[in-house]
């Protein structure tokens, strides 16, 4: 398993929750195991005041890469 915690506002729909940052007892969700279907569930989730997700990239997806820094080009000195 390729476990990671992430912040909850870099949760997007088609990851892996396979852990939350609070007691189960403290949510709506029975089980803290299941794959983020829709926005709604994302939505849920930060309504319990959820900070911090586990997932798990093996049976989701992963966190975006970064957009990948623009190359400026050389003006040269005036």
């Amino acid at each position: 398993m390729a476990i990671k915690r992430i912040p909850i506002d870099s949760v997007i729909v088609g990851m892996y929750l396979c852990g939350i940052d609070q007691s189960w007892l403290n949510t709506p969700f029975l089980l803290h195991r299941f794959p983020i279907k829709t926005q709604t569930d994302i939505n849920k989730l930060k309504t319990c005041g959820i900070l911090a997700i586990d997932i798990d990239t093996e049976r989701g997806i992963d966190v975006p890469p970064p957009p990948a820094p623009i190359a400026l080009e050389d003006q040269g000195a005036p």
